[in-house]
């Protein structure tokens, strides 16, 4: 990181290295520790098609949580099948 560049850090005041992205909402696995069903339950309402991030979204805020200091990055979130034009490539680096 360069001078005067900021880190951004957790209630603990610990250094944010790791960001998840979620490409969706909405899951088929309803993982407990993410999605628990006492709050994603049968009328929680999922975000709209056009309230999700676009791909060029997903982007900017991967590289603006790299320039504060983030060091790895996971797309992750939701079934693909919901969003099925969605293809993301990795690049190391």
């Amino acid at each position: 990181m360069g001078k005067g560049q900021s880190v951004i850090v957790d209630q603990w005041n610990r250094p944010l290295r790791d960001l998840r992205i979620s490409v969706i909402d909405q899951c088929n696995f309803r993982c407990v520790y993410c999605m628990p069903a006492e709050i994603f339950g049968p009328n929680f309402r999922f975000l709209r098609e056009d309230e999700l991030l676009t791909i060029e979204e997903m982007g900017l805020l991967a590289e603006s949580f790299a320039e504060l200091g983030v060091e790895k990055i996971r797309i992750t979130g939701g079934e693909p099948l919901f969003r099925g034009y969605l293809a993301v490539g990795v690049v190391r680096g």
